[in-house]
């Protein structure tokens, strides 16, 4: 039992006794003190003490000084770990630190207990920041790797519970701060990443006193995070409202704070519809589209959300406007793709590929990592240029993709997107043959068009295939020009022996193949195949895939 429990234990016993069974408690408790020991039984009802420690608070702070002079540290070395083929370090405690640091957080909460708040945090500061360094044995010199408490219990190279570290370091600052800095050290505290997920609540709840003041301080806290910019603080400003009000709170606190923490619509949202609060879900996502600045990304997120309502609504209009909102306000693939399931969305889908051109190319370093609630919508040179192509602009995607010379870059280039895309485009097969089932995987990857809801990622690209009307002169084209850049392909990667990459080859001929076949050549497929093996004859390797993916 350690110091908590053994404290909760007590006081879950004092709640079931009066207060004449305490005193007469204490009076026989007291009967049986000898010697010396009735005095300091006497002076400890006048005044608490803290009852010295085996490890003094003196000591700790010497042997904290010590860790920071490098007279106490890690050893390490390094292991070559076979079966899995890898090198890490081994960390060596030869002055028992960890043995130490126990000792120490034994300390620090039994001072939370004893009420001794300002020594406790003081104490929680030091052991939750201190660097340990960490010497290497074998060369014989200090590594730029250093160790704090974190890594420790990450590693497991020191069992404690670091979720109660943090709640009791939090809980320490709050009882031995005054109140006009309380909100501020707490949140630089909070900011800490060992603290990340750790709410106002578990604060509160911590014993063995009360928290003083705290419906004053939560007001305080909210009018703080109303004025601090940045996820954490949007995020503590949530748990804030839902702890004082609930959603109700949330919802009705959203507006007000539309510019700094337009996140607290997304969260909102996010509640209402987890509560099955259908209508006010939709009703919030449809304030926030008016309040919310367009360029925000967030605002895609929320009118995601939002348009889940309207579907279990079946609110039709609305589902369209949210679609519409999603993709002006982040406008990626896969909100492009959706808008092909409105109505009139010939036009709408055009009007959206003209909107792309004209967005910034470069992420804006307006709002630091730790705002992204701020940041703004965005489309690289290479994401435009496929929404082009997805519009259809086929000759533009053609020649730019001429240009593209080094097909070792097959992966990272636009071409290594667009040559499988126009495969999907002519293929007139209705099944899904092994070789397009592997392709359209790696395609759903690059293009990052991960359903948002119910529909599988492969049907946005059916229903857009749908969309497209090509003539026999450009499926002849084309064909003719896949034909190309497959063989060109298949001569770096197999004629260059690039033997992980066989089956990238491998499955784009398989497909080149069946695509033929589908158009109208007889026995298409295994000409093709059966063309590269005898090309290839040499690369017994290259062959087997073709037959594995065939």
């Amino acid at each position: 039992m350690n110091t908590t429990e053994f404290m909760q234990a007590v006081d879950k016993q004092l709640l079931k006794m009066t207060d004449q069974d305490k005193v007469e408690w204490m009076r026989d408790y007291a009967r049986t003190q000898m010697g010396n020991q009735r005095e300091i039984f006497l002076e400890s009802l006048r005044t608490p003490v803290i009852v010295e420690q085996a490890i003094s608070i003196k000591e700790i702070e010497e042997w904290l000084v010590k860790v920071e002079d490098q007279e106490v540290y890690f050893t390490c070395f390094y292991e070559n770990n076979c079966d899995n083929h890898y090198e890490d370090y081994t960390y060596v405690d030869d002055f028992s630190i960890v043995k130490y640091l126990l000792k120490a957080f034994e300390i620090a909460e039994e001072l939370v207990n004893k009420r001794d708040y300002r020594k406790a945090a003081d104490l929680y500061d030091w052991l939750c920041t201190v660097p340990f360094f960490v010497y290497d044995t074998e060369k014989k010199e200090w590594i730029d790797d250093e160790l704090d408490m974190e890594r420790l219990a990450e590693s497991q190279m020191i069992q404690i519970n670091m979720r109660q570290i943090c709640i009791n370091l939090l809980y320490a600052h709050y009882q031995s701060t005054v109140k006009e800095k309380r909100a501020s050290v707490l949140y630089r505290y909070l900011l800490w990443e060992m603290c990340q997920d750790i709410t106002i609540e578990e604060i509160f709840s911590v014993r063995p006193q009360e928290v003083k003041d705290s419906e004053e301080f939560l007001v305080e806290w909210i009018d703080f995070l109303q004025k601090t910019s940045g996820d954490r603080a949007g995020n503590l400003l949530t748990q804030a409202y839902l702890y004082q009000g609930g959603i109700k709170l949330l919802c009705e606190s959203a507006e007000k704070n539309k510019n700094r923490h337009p996140l607290l619509y997304e969260k909102a949202c996010f509640y209402l519809y987890e509560d099955k609060q259908f209508s006010d879900c939709e009703k919030l996502g449809l304030e926030a589209l008016n309040n919310i600045t367009e360029s925000r990304l967030i605002r895609a997120k929320v009118a995601n959300l939002a348009v889940k309502a309207s579907i279990q609504l079946d609110h039709l209009d609305k589902i369209e406007q949210f679609y519409e909102a999603a993709f002006y306000s982040e406008s990626s693939l896969i909100h492009y793709l959706r808008l092909l399931k409105l109505s009139n969305n010939e036009e709408k889908t055009h009007k959206a590929a003209l909107f792309v051109k004209k967005l910034p190319d470069t992420f804006s370093k307006k709002y630091f990592n730790g705002n992204t609630q701020l940041n703004e919508n965005w489309l690289s040179d290479d994401s435009k240029r496929l929404l082009r192509f997805f519009n259809k602009e086929f000759d533009f995607i053609y020649t730019y993709c001429e240009g593209e010379k080094n097909d070792l870059n097959w992966n990272n280039s636009l071409k290594g997107i667009i040559v499988p895309l126009f495969f999907l485009i002519l293929d007139k097969n209705d099944t899904t043959s092994k070789a397009k089932k592997a392709i359209i995987k790696k395609l759903v990857s690059r293009l990052n068009v991960y359903s948002i809801e119910k529909e599988r990622e492969e049907d946005y690209l059916d229903l857009w295939k749908k969309t497209v009307k090509l003539t026999p002169e450009q499926i002849t084209f084309y064909l003719v020009w896949l034909n190309q850049k497959i063989a060109a392909l298949t001569d770096v990667i197999v004629g260059g022996g690039y033997r992980k990459r066989y089956s990238t080859a491998a499955e784009l001929i398989v497909l080149l193949g069946e695509v033929v076949e589908s158009n109208g050549t007889h026995d298409g497929k295994i000409k093709v195949i059966n063309w590269y093996k005898k090309t290839y004859s040499r690369k017994s390797a290259f062959k087997n895939e073709l037959d594995k993916i065939s």
